[in-house]
């Protein structure tokens, strides 16, 4: 909805490890170490492999691979349209926060510091 800020750093999350996918009825959160989150409410995409299918989700998803990204270091980040943001994991995974135009879509947690997007 509001996109990423014009400054945003997405290096700031290369070289940390997703440590854990979590879902709930409304989020879907993933949990890095060094207390940096990201929280998705609204849909997300991603692939288990390069050249592999990618999947599109929206949040809450009654089944889901997303799961075989936890324990991989984010080796790439990148914006999108100015508010999707895309990361690349080891193994060749790749995750894509969407930006939805009419709501807001997810959050990022880095500590107290809280990005909505």
């Amino acid at each position: 909805m509001y996109g990423l800020p014009e400054d945003f750093d997405c290096n700031r999350l290369v070289g940390l490890e997703l440590g854990n996918v979590a879902f709930s009825a409304n989020t879907v959160t993933l949990m890095f170490e060094k207390n940096v989150a990201i929280n998705l409410e609204i849909s997300y995409r991603y692939s288990l492999g390069a050249g592999e299918h990618e999947f599109e989700e929206r949040v809450a998803p009654a089944a889901s691979a997303l799961m075989q990204l936890a324990n991989r270091r984010v080796i790439g980040a990148s914006v999108h349209r100015r508010g999707d943001l895309r990361l690349e994991l080891e193994g060749g995974l790749l995750f894509t926060c969407l930006d939805d135009p009419h709501y807001e879509s997810y959050s990022i947690f880095f500590g107290d510091e809280r990005i909505i997007v």
